[in-house]
């Protein structure tokens, strides 16, 4: 090492083998994906990026059909009539993981979900609920993050990627400034992607809560207007009655019919 940066900032060799398992399995991330730090930033970027939208495209996909399927009967038990309505499920494609996946790999590194509830059939306890997906993403998200603060101090892995034969032997030009590059990169790729992870977590939040409002509303909607047919026919016979029945609202009745 051979510039005052490189040597304020590197990892123990033991550290860096070690680093995988600490963050995965030591009470610290319990993240399903892995990360070296002899991985390079661009392969790890992009293995995050597919986990993620794999997580949140699963997610959906579950919170919708697995709502709709119970949604389904309760609209079928209010129509007399068959009903025209159609609730169309989602599919995405989930190949690459699947959201029960995951969290059970999680669960397999030692995670316990602090998204439990007591009581039968609570909204939280369900797997695609936004608190069991907001922790899945977070322990995720906390391994890749972990990787990126690593990776700023990690002057191994650095070097691997830009040898000083690249660069002449000027170790002014990589050590100094190449290297302060990448270290920014890895700044900024960790404050956005925790930016763009709270985005998610918060449009996953109320698209969810808005579907399942949108599902009570089209039932109770479906419900008004059988009401309203039935209330109709009821107001038909009621003004049918006296025809059928002469006088029989009359006083003359109440003498002696």
């Amino acid at each position: 090492m051979n510039s005052s940066v490189s040597v304020a900032c590197d990892i123990h060799q033991d550290l860096r083998e070690q680093f995988s398992e600490m963050v995965t399995k030591k009470d610290l991330c319990y993240a399903s994906v892995t990360y070296s730090l002899d991985e390079l930033y661009e392969e790890a970027h992009e293995k995050y990026q597919i986990m993620m939208n794999c997580l949140f495209n699963d997610a959906m996909m579950q919170s919708v059909n697995r709502m709709n399927t119970d949604f389904r009967p309760i609209l079928a038990s209010i129509i007399r009539n068959p009903s025209t309505r159609v609730l169309e499920d989602l599919s995405f494609d989930t190949s690459k993981c699947s959201l029960q996946g995951i969290q059970a790999s999680q669960a397999r590194n030692g995670y316990s979900t602090l998204c439990e509830t007591e009581g039968d059939n609570h909204t939280v306890d369900k797997f695609y609920s936004v608190c069991h997906v907001a922790e899945t993403a977070m322990n995720e998200f906390c391994a890749y993050q972990e990787y990126l603060e690593w990776k700023i101090c990690d002057y191994k892995s650095f070097s691997r990627e830009y040898p000083v034969s690249d660069f002449d032997n000027d170790y002014n030009v990589r050590d100094e400034i190449k290297r302060t590059e990448r270290q920014d990169t890895y700044r900024k790729e960790i404050q956005k992607s925790r930016k763009t992870l709270y985005e998610m977590i918060y449009r996953y939040q109320k698209w969810e809560q808005n579907y399942r409002i949108h599902l009570w509303l089209v039932t109770i909607l479906d419900a008004l207007k059988e009401t309203r047919s039935m209330l109709q026919e009821l107001r038909k016979a009621v003004y049918v009655f006296p025809d059928k029945f002469n006088y029989a609202a009359s006083e003359i009745c109440d003498q002696g019919c």
